[in-house]
């Protein structure tokens, strides 16, 4: 059985970010939480955990909630070397 570990504070900061922008962008294009975990295939607790910024839902469920609101290409500017900076005290 897997160990659980606590998340560290970068990380806790990190999804509850996430939660708190997919919620905002959920409300812009006044979708509901059942339209949307409908959409995204995953049930409205799930949904609602995500928006709270629990770290302990999946990160393919945060990726279909985030592609349900209509932002998944944004999801690319993770991994886009432009966008990528070395140095950073902002490590999780």
């Amino acid at each position: 059985m897997p160990t659980q570990h606590a998340p560290t504070v970068g990380a806790r900061a990190v999804t509850l970010n996430i939660g708190r922008l997919l919620r905002a962008a959920r409300l812009r294009r006044r979708r509901s939480k059942t339209a949307v975990s409908d959409q995204a295939g995953i049930c409205q607790d799930t949904l609602t955990r995500i928006e709270q910024g629990d770290g302990t839902v999946s990160l393919e469920d945060y990726v279909k909630a985030v592609h349900a609101v209509g932002l998944g290409r944004s999801l690319a500017f993770i991994l886009d070397a432009e966008a990528d900076f070395t140095g950073s005290d902002d490590v999780a």
